[in-house]
């Protein structure tokens, strides 16, 4: 579900989905993006449990919708999210895909710590 929210005052406030809300499809809502008015593309996502994650959404060069996760909310302050998500979306515009990145570096790492990488 999609809201456009004053973030920079409201994050903290902001609803998560009510118990066993569901879609039009029926399935169960379990969480609600709110997306920031100031900055496009910046959302805090809330979980039915509460948690507050922030994220950034955008299109990558060949045309598909990715999120980039910035933090939790009660660790990343608004003014830190923005300043993320706006370095995020500048490597965007130069055609760099963050989250491919982030994916890659990640297994790169798991591969080499297990032992995936060595010869013997």
């Amino acid at each position: 579900m999609r809201n456009r929210t004053n973030l920079k005052r409201f994050a903290a406030t902001v609803p998560g989905p009510k118990p066993d809300s569901r879609t039009k499809t029926g399935k169960l809502v379990t969480s609600l993006d709110h997306y920031d008015d100031d900055l496009t593309g910046l959302a805090l996502r809330v979980s039915l449990g509460g948690a507050r994650t922030w994220f950034v959404s955008y299109t990558n060069g060949a045309g598909r919708k990715k999120r980039y996760t910035l933090g939790r909310a009660d660790i990343l302050s608004y003014a830190d999210a923005k300043k993320k998500a706006k370095k995020i979306l500048r490597q965007v515009e130069n055609d760099r895909d963050p989250a491919a990145e982030k994916t890659a570096t990640r297994q790169a790492e798991e591969r080499k710590a297990s032992g995936a990488d060595s010869f013997g």
